[in-house]
């Protein structure tokens, strides 16, 4: 919520819209952004892609499974900062 990742809810009696917050720190998700957009790109890391392209499969826009990557990169951040360790990607076979 702090980066201003989390969706905004407008609703008028049954109609639900799930909008891009303003609020937030705009410096941080510009950050957040651009770490996004290089984990996708070409030298980027295979598991940012193979969730970017999960959720492109799922019925995502790239504008919606970009802000869903910037959040689960957002999430990354904040444990590596709040626990002082590196980051170790675990895949979870399900």
């Amino acid at each position: 919520k702090y980066a201003g990742l989390c969706p905004k809810e407008k609703s008028s009696g049954k109609s639900r819209k799930h909008l891009k917050s303003q609020s937030g720190n705009r410096r941080l998700n510009k950050a957040v952004h651009r770490i996004a957009l290089s984990q996708i790109g070409r030298y980027g890391s295979q598991y940012a892609k193979e969730y970017f392209q999960r959720k492109i499969s799922e019925g995502k826009t790239k504008t919606q499974a970009l802000r869903c990557l910037k959040r689960r990169l957002c999430d990354i951040i904040y444990m590596m900062l709040k626990y002082r360790t590196e980051y170790i990607y675990h895949k979870v076979t399900i």
